[in-house]
């Protein structure tokens, strides 16, 4: 599924099986309740690992909704950004794992970013040939505060970070907001602007 795709909301496109999965297991660690966190997502805890099941933008979103107001803290996003990396991006972590190179990694992450991010579609810029900007434009029916994008531009950070040759990375916001700050400090580890002209990152590569 390409970035190019147009995503509506009633698409049925997301592997149950990776990204809510994920999501779950990073809730029950912190012990909050599995048949809340389904509540009006269309999946129930009885089909669990919902092996072959697809759901939609709007359910997926509904899921993530739920997560976020149920977990203990403000830095759900960030957390599931970490689990996404380990647990939700399926058959592609291979081939981000075979890369040495972190341009062509980017590439394959845009190309699949309905693994990564669904109701986000990710593209990069290359304004010069040591610099990248990856930008995140969201899809109409992204409406979920930004937990998906926060929760992506955590996943990239940590994939960048194990590549050679490249500086750290600076983040950019369009929204301000109501946004703690230090989360994003502590778990990006990057420069990060806010009422940026765009949503994601610039890096640049030796």
């Amino acid at each position: 599924m390409t970035a190019d795709h147009y995503l509506v909301a009633s698409d049925k496109v997301i592997p149950a099986w990776l990204q809510p999965v994920a999501i779950l297991d990073l809730c029950a660690a912190r012990g909050i309740d599995t048949h809340a966190l389904l509540l009006n997502t269309a999946l129930f805890a009885s089909d669990l690992p919902f092996t072959g099941r697809y759901i939609s933008l709007i359910q997926f979103q509904q899921l993530l909704a739920n997560a976020n107001r149920l977990w203990p803290g403000s830095d759900f996003p960030f957390q599931l950004g970490h689990q996404l990396l380990q647990h939700g991006l399926g058959p592609i972590r291979a081939l981000v794992d075979s890369h040495s190179a972190l341009r062509p990694v980017l590439a394959l992450l845009c190309d699949y970013s309905t693994l990564l991010a669904p109701a986000l579609a990710m593209y990069v810029v290359s304004p010069t040939p040591n610099e990248i900007l990856l930008m995140i434009r969201p899809s109409a029916f992204e409406n979920t505060d930004g937990i998906a994008l926060v929760a992506a531009l955590t996943a990239l950070a940590n994939i960048i970070k194990c590549f050679k040759g490249g500086k750290e990375p600076r983040y950019f916001f369009r929204a301000s907001a109501g946004i703690n700050r230090e989360n994003f400090t502590a778990h990006l580890q990057g420069e990060c602007y806010f009422d940026a002209p765009f949503d994601g990152l610039r890096i640049l590569i030796d």
